[in-house]
């Protein structure tokens, strides 16, 4: 009798040890799935234009805060390095800026800009030093 119990309890222990691997195969082939989803989602509407995404809501919201930063008379000298480092951030790389803000920190709620813009601002910060030192 204690043979056989410790044949069906063998037998049992075997049993759960399947079952555990089917499920953590399981697991892994849902998570890597659902991974897969994902990115094709983000490539997607990568591929999608920006009007279309509804993004360029924020480009006179990204605007205004980089012109916030210098003074309004600035801008009137279109070669102004903050006129130039503006048009180089706006024109040049408006697609760029925007997946950034997308993806790092800043958030539309209620079409206002929510979270950090610090990324936005070191970029207009360096491009105003590059074009200062006669850059391009």
């Amino acid at each position: 009798e204690n043979v056989a119990s410790r044949a069906i309890q063998k037998e049992r222990r075997r049993r759960c040890t399947i079952i555990c691997t089917f499920i953590c195969y399981l697991t892994a082939i849902v998570l890597l799935l659902l991974t897969l989803i994902a990115a094709l989602n983000i490539a997607k509407q990568r591929q999608i234009p920006l009007q279309e995404r509804g993004v360029l809501n924020t480009l006179p919201k990204i605007e205004a805060y980089i012109k916030s930063m210098s003074t309004p008379s600035q801008f009137l000298n279109k070669n102004s390095p903050q006129s130039r480092a503006f048009q180089w951030i706006i024109e040049e790389h408006v697609e760029e800026v925007v997946e950034e803000a997308e993806k790092e920190a800043i958030i539309i709620i209620n079409d206002n800009i929510v979270e950090s813009k610090e990324i936005l601002r070191q970029r207009y910060v360096l491009a105003v030093l590059y074009y200062s030192l006669n850059g391009d």
